[in-house]
C-alpha cells in the first residue's frame, strides 16, 4: 500500500523528493522498483496539480512531446527502411506512404531515383528531429537540476505560513495535502 498526499507526513515527504528516496511513499508491503516510481510520477502530478504549478505542467509537456516525438522517429525509421528494401525490389507501397503521409512526411512516386532520394530526405529530417530531442531532454535536466527543492526552501515556506495565519506546522503531523493547501492560500493571499 502506498501513502498519498492526504495520508503522508510532510517530513518524510520532502526526504523523499529532497534525497530521491522514493521508496518512502511505501506505506506497507514489498514492491518492484517500477512499481515505486510509477506510483511517485502519480504522487508528483497529484502534488503538482494541487498547487497548479506551471512549471511541471511544462516539464510534463515537454516528456509527452519527447516521448511522442521519439515514436514518430521509429516509426518512420521503420516504414522508410522497409520502403528501401522494396524500392530495391522495384515494389511500391501505397500503403506505407499514406502512413508517412499520416505522420508528416508526403512522398510523391515520379521516379525511382526521386523516390529513394525523397526517402533519404526524410532520414536526413529524422536525424535533425533526433538532435532537437537531446537538446530538449538537456533542457529538461538542466531545468530539473536548477529546480531542485531543498530543507531550506521547504523550511523558508513554513516559516511563512507559521507567520501569515498564526499555525504551526509541524513536519512530522501534518500531511502533505494539509501543507500544500494553506501554502496555496498563502500565495494566493500574496496576489
Amino acid at each position: 500500500m502506498f501513502y498519498n498526499i492526504r495520508t503522508m507526513m510532510l517530513d518524510r515527504f520532502m526526504e523523499a523528493l529532497i534525497e530521491d528516496k522514493h521508496d518512502l511513499i511505501v506505506q506497507e508491503g514489498v514492491y518492484s522498483e517500477k512499481e515505486i516510481e510509477e506510483k511517485w510520477n502519480e504522487f508528483m502530478v497529484e502534488y503538482h496539480s494541487v498547487i497548479k504549478d506551471a512549471n511541471y505542467r511544462s516539464f510534463l509537456h515537454k516528456t509527452g512531446r519527447i516521448a511522442m516525438t521519439e515514436t514518430k522517429i521509429v516509426c518512420v525509421v521503420n516504414i522508410v527502411s522497409y520502403l528501401q528494401e522494396l524500392a530495391q525490389l522495384e515494389v511500391y507501397s501505397p500503403i506505407l506512404l499514406n502512413e508517412l503521409t499520416k505522420l508528416g512526411f508526403h512522398i510523391e512516386f515520379k521516379d525511382e531515383v526521386q523516390y529513394y532520394n525523397d526517402l533519404e530526405k526524410i532520414l536526413v529530417k529524422l536525424k535533425k528531429e533526433q538532435r532537437d530531442l537531446r537538446l530538449m531532454n538537456k533542457e529538461i535536466e538542466s531545468e530539473q537540476e536548477n529546480s531542485k527543492i531543498s530543507y531550506d526552501q521547504f523550511g523558508d515556506s513554513i516559516s511563512a505560513i507559521m507567520d501569515k495565519y498564526k499555525i504551526v506546522i509541524n513536519p512530522n503531523t501534518t500531511s502533505v495535502w494539509s501543507y500544500l493547501y494553506t501554502l496555496k492560500r498563502l500565495l494566493n493571499d500574496k496576489k
